[in-house]
């Protein structure tokens, strides 16, 4: 049994690294479980688990965006606003694939215009199951 059998509620984000690994990881580990699924005690492959319960933060500039959108699933890609460093001083429209997928699944709130950055700042209360 893995992790997220035992732990179904458990909900991991990958901060600090970009999204586009994310891809390349769900298709190394389900060749890997393909090859040696009689040595694991997994319910289903990785790539399934990883939709499921990880969620990635794309770093403003990243190029793989759209095709990560896709392949890992739009309810698991965030935007990364970061500010004050650096990387928070890209505008969204450098990433419009993601910034629309954000706009629809966020009408409700939960992108706010921060006053410093002029970035939205995504609150993942909705996606984690956070109560506040």
């Amino acid at each position: 049994m893995g992790l997220f059998d035992r732990y179904p509620g458990l909900k991991v984000v990958s901060v600090e690294a970009g999204a586009g690994y994310a891809p390349y990881l769900m298709d190394r580990l389900d060749a890997k479980f393909m090859t040696f699924k009689e040595l694991v005690s997994l319910k289903r492959k990785p790539s399934e688990y990883i939709r499921e319960h990880c969620y990635f933060v794309a770093e403003p500039l990243e190029r793989t965006v759209s095709m990560t959108l896709k392949l890992v699933g739009d309810q698991n890609i965030m935007w990364g606003s970061d500010y004050p460093h650096i990387d928070g001083l890209a505008d969204v429209d450098v990433h419009p694939d993601l910034a629309n997928v954000l706009s629809e699944k966020c009408s409700g709130g939960c992108l706010i215009d921060h006053d410093r950055s002029k970035n939205p700042i995504v609150f993942l209360s909705h996606h984690l199951g956070v109560r506040r």
